[in-house]
């Protein structure tokens, strides 16, 4: 399969999944209140968006330990929000992964991890949402084993800053 085919084919996917996972607004729009956009927090508060493909995995995995922990203490609202960005940081890092110098195998393990996750994710959100779904505890296994796949493929990048630090 060729690179560019296998752009499109994620591309649809997560465009697809995102229309799954994410929570359903209403279904007309409703018109803006004057503090619309007055809320408890600025917008700087927000992680910026990853720029590699490792920065990327370690803010994924710094929210998914959120969501754990949120899910440990029983408090769903505190849960919600980073379950529904981490389907942003999914999708950056399969946009990310081909820009990285990987052997195709790595590109293929890392597209693997990022649709199970997808998949995980989205069972928890079916939950939270009434639906039938999964919980957290249920798929907490399944989540490490494709984060440990995620952070385990390194890039050249990573190995050179790791070399360096072991020369100094």
């Amino acid at each position: 399969m060729s690179r560019t085919t296998r752009v499109f084919l994620t591309v649809l996917v997560f465009g697809n999944l995102g229309l799954i996972i994410g929570c359903i607004g209403p279904a007309t729009p409703q018109s803006p209140t004057p503090d619309a956009n007055a809320h408890d927090h600025d917008h700087e508060d927000h992680e910026s968006r990853p720029e590699t493909y490792q920065q990327a995995v370690e803010q994924l995995v710094s929210l998914d330990q959120t969501i754990r922990t949120a899910f440990a203490a029983k408090d769903d609202e505190t849960a919600h929000d980073p379950l529904h960005e981490i389907g942003h940081l999914l999708e950056d890092v399969a946009a990310l992964a081909p820009k990285t110098e990987m052997t195709e195998e790595q590109q293929t393990s890392v597209q693997q991890a990022v649709d199970k996750l997808f998949e995980l994710y989205g069972a928890i959100d079916d939950t939270m949402h009434s639906r039938e779904g999964k919980s957290y505890d249920e798929v907490s296994s399944e989540i490490e084993t494709a984060l440990k796949t995620l952070k385990s493929i390194s890039t050249p990048a990573v190995e050179e800053a790791h070399a360096d630090e072991t020369t100094e």
